[in-house]
């Protein structure tokens, strides 16, 4: 039932020693440790300057919740909200995040992924001066399409430039840092918001993507897009300064060529075979699951969901919750490529159920009994989040990143990624009419049937990727269908 990438770790080394290169002997490969973290401090730079793309991409989503109640004051004005513009003000970044999505998918491919995080940028810089000088509720509404746009993009150009310039050691880590970046940026929002308005939060946010541009343009191109692309004496440089100038980078190169010589320009007709169908439909499951855990819902609506709930100070509380997810999503950071994905799939998703039942325990009890069960709430909320951080937020866009192979990287990943905002947008629109039509209690049991759903996918069919290689990955999914055919 624990399906493991076993059998092509031991393909790959058997390649290696048959081509006269002893994997034994290559730092890559068995990751010596004083040499290890000394070659660390490049690539963990160059992944915490991509990351400010998702603090870009968190901080737009966070910024519905504060700014959603000042905008639907009559001190507004002319820029008040009333209910079905504040429904579409909160979901119109999960619609920009379906264009931003195969935009992404695109350029990876044709530009290459430091190129294209540096264009992901434009999108954000000019949804947020939308939102900033907006003198009416349609500039609003399309400056957070637009800047969704750059959060669909971010979302997936991120993970898959961490992924492709980690080694197998520390790839879960640095992966799981786009999550925690996430998290960072929901976290600011949630700062700001105590001290300013909705117009100076919009300026904060037009920041951070032009300093990850700036960024962005003294980090290297993935070695693993530059040798797709011929470029083998610039690959070999950047896999160095990635490395380090003490680590044997050739077992790596090989193993990256080798797949790369076994590849062949992707067509859409290869999704036929199951090395790419099989890898896509885990990915697309967990994005899926991801969104109908009903994480964007509760994020998106945290003030409303305590201002019901009886709390005072509803933005202290959201902030509280930030603050709760970033601890969390550190946890996950550090346990990811210890315990695995699949441990931090599986009984996180078991615990959310759990917190989704109570959630709506409280809202069927509440309006019939004088007892105060606010604290249900809260403790509800915070396992959730909780939960929800240690996994489910990083580890599908991490294994995402991590099964497809390179030369379908482009177009896969941005099918899933299309799922994933599709999700979002349907969870996060029509969370509100839920709410009528099923209660409170009901929407959250709704979420609780689907994180049931969730672990039960998990354990049958995602398969664990600790310590691989993502060219071992590759050949697992190869070896897979070489064996079905085998039995055939």
């Amino acid at each position: 039932m624990d399906p493991i990438l076993t059998d092509s770790a031991s393909s790959s080394n058997e390649r290696l020693t048959e081509n006269g290169y002893d994997p034994l002997k290559s730092t890559e490969l068995t990751g010596n440790s004083n040499q290890g973290k000394k070659a660390q401090i490049p690539v963990c730079i160059t992944a915490l300057i991509a990351c400010l793309g998702s603090v870009s991409f968190g901080y737009a989503l966070e910024y519905a919740s504060p700014a959603l109640p000042e905008l639907q004051e009559h001190s507004a004005g002319k820029l008040q909200l009333h209910q079905s513009e504040a429904a579409w003000f909160t979901s119109l970044i999960a619609i920009g995040g379906l264009i931003g999505a195969p935009i992404a998918g695109y350029l990876i491919d044709r530009i290459g992924r430091q190129t294209s995080l540096i264009i992901v940028s434009l999108p954000f810089v000019a949804g947020w001066l939308l939102i900033m000088y907006a003198e009416a509720v349609i500039a609003l509404l399309f400056g957070r399409l637009i800047a969704g746009i750059g959060v669909g993009m971010s979302s997936l150009i991120v993970p898959v430039y961490i992924a492709e310039i980690s080694s197998a050691e520390n790839r879960g880590t640095l992966g799981s840092m786009n999550q925690l970046s996430v998290t960072l940026g929901f976290l600011l929002g949630a700062v700001l918001a105590l001290k300013l308005n909705w117009n100076y939060l919009a300026l904060i946010g037009l920041i951070i993507p032009i300093l990850m541009a700036i960024g962005m343009m003294f980090m290297p191109e993935t070695p693993r897009y530059l040798l797709a692309k011929g470029k083998r004496p610039v690959a070999i440089k950047q896999l160095k300064w990635l490395r380090g100038s003490s680590v044997d980078i050739n077992g790596e190169l090989y193993d990256i060529e080798n797949n790369l010589d076994n590849g062949q320009k992707m067509n859409i007709s290869e999704f036929k075979n199951p090395v790419l169908y099989k890898p896509l439909f885990i990915s697309v499951g967990l994005m899926i699951f991801q969104q109908f855990s009903g994480i964007n819902a509760v994020l998106f609506f945290c003030t409303y969901i305590f201002k019901e709930a009886g709390f005072d100070d509803a933005k202290v509380v959201n902030l509280i919750a930030n603050s709760v997810q970033v601890a969390a999503t550190l946890i996950g950071v550090m346990l990811v490529d210890r315990l695995g994905r699949r441990i931090l799939l599986i009984y996180p998703a078991l615990v959310m159920a759990i917190s989704c039942t109570s959630f709506g325990v409280y809202y069927y009890l509440q309006p019939k009994t004088t007892t105060n069960l606010n604290w249900l709430a809260m403790l509800s909320l915070f396992v959730y989040l909780v939960a929800f951080s240690l996994g489910w937020g990083a580890i599908p866009w991490l294994m995402m990143s991590e099964l497809f192979p390179a030369r379908a990287r482009g177009i896969a990943s941005g099918i899933a990624t299309l799922i994933n905002w599709a999700g979002a947008f349907t969870i996060t629109f029509s969370f509100i009419y839920m709410r009528k039509s099923m209660k409170n209690y009901g929407t959250f049991w709704f979420f609780a049937a689907w994180n049931v759903l969730a672990a039960i996918f998990v354990f049958f069919c995602v398969p664990e990727t600790k310590g691989k290689t993502l060219e071992e990955i590759e050949q697992f999914f190869v070896s897979k269908k070489s064996n079905t055919e085998q039995s055939d």
